[in-house]
């Protein structure tokens, strides 16, 4: 999840039951290995349409942008690529795309696999917002 969240830095989260948001950061079980967690951001909500094609990312057609990327694209790639969600689907992407195993590898994942929101870095210290 790097820039965002690094190796070795803590969260503190919170167990969600509420309706998921873009942009949070959560923890999910992970789709391609049972009884592993990931953490990943909510890119795409249910009934929406993730499309990245060159380099940026659209959402019902229209280009989001992601500024807690610090400028590095949303895909890297030409290539296109089209996920419709489910009414109980969203899409998840790592912040760190050349590396992230993520919904672009294994397809929209249903809402009931994420757990929990990540709220704040706690350390190191100062605490930070995720989002």
């Amino acid at each position: 999840m790097s820039p965002t969240i690094k190796n070795g830095e803590l969260v503190l989260t919170r167990k969600t039951n509420a309706q998921l948001q873009r942009g949070w950061v959560v923890i999910s079980e992970d789709p391609t290995c049972k009884g592993r967690n990931s953490l990943k951001r909510v890119i795409g909500l249910p009934g929406e349409e993730i499309r990245l094609y060159e380099g940026m990312l659209f959402i019902n057609g229209r280009v989001y942008r992601e500024n807690y990327l610090c400028g590095t694209p949303s895909y890297l790639g030409l290539e296109e690529y089209i996920w419709s969600m489910g009414r109980n689907e969203v899409f998840l992407m790592g912040d760190n795309r050349l590396h992230s195993i993520d919904s672009r590898s294994f397809g929209p994942i249903k809402t009931s696999l994420v757990s929990e929101r990540v709220l704040v870095k706690i350390f190191p210290w100062p605490m930070s917002k995720v989002e």
